[in-house]
């Protein structure tokens, strides 16, 4: 009966092992807001940061930073400027940059640039609408010598 009941605990703290490393992998995110007034309202403006630790190569991480606008309480654009980041612990990097929208409720989406600069990768874009002033999009990234992405 003892040995059944070892088995037994001996099964679960393996699996409980097993799963620390999935947990650990998970991507860390972090959400900032901020608040536009216009003479037409105000304009909720949400970024996320999700960065990705590569399981292919130790000094390369990946993230996508998201903005999503929302103008009186309808989300109207989501943007998203991705990026994949090399560093050694003396630089970083950029190694590429894209980007992707998504727009609604009558707004469009154009002027996009794409700019990267050493450890910084920039986006520069603007979201019209017929009877409203734009809205300026600018989403940068950023990582340090030691992989640290902001």
């Amino acid at each position: 009966m003892s040995r059944r009941i070892s088995a037994f605990l001996i099964g679960v703290l393996l699996l409980c092992t097993a799963a620390l490393p999935c947990a650990a992998a998970q991507p860390a995110s972090s959400v900032q807001q901020s608040v536009i007034h216009t003479e037409y309202g105000d304009i909720v403006v949400t970024t996320t940061l999700t960065v990705y630790d590569s399981a292919a190569r130790a000094s390369t991480k990946s993230a996508d930073k998201i903005r999503t606008v929302t103008y009186q309480g309808q989300t109207v654009a989501t943007v998203t400027l991705s990026a994949t980041f090399g560093y050694d612990g003396k630089s970083a990097w950029v190694e590429e940059a894209s980007a992707s929208h998504d727009t609604s409720g009558g707004w469009s989406y154009g002027r996009e640039v794409i700019d990267t600069d050493g450890s910084t990768a920039a986006l520069s874009a603007r979201l019209t609408h017929r009877d409203r002033p734009y809205i300026p999009v600018d989403i940068s990234m950023s990582c340090t010598p030691s992989g640290k992405i902001s």
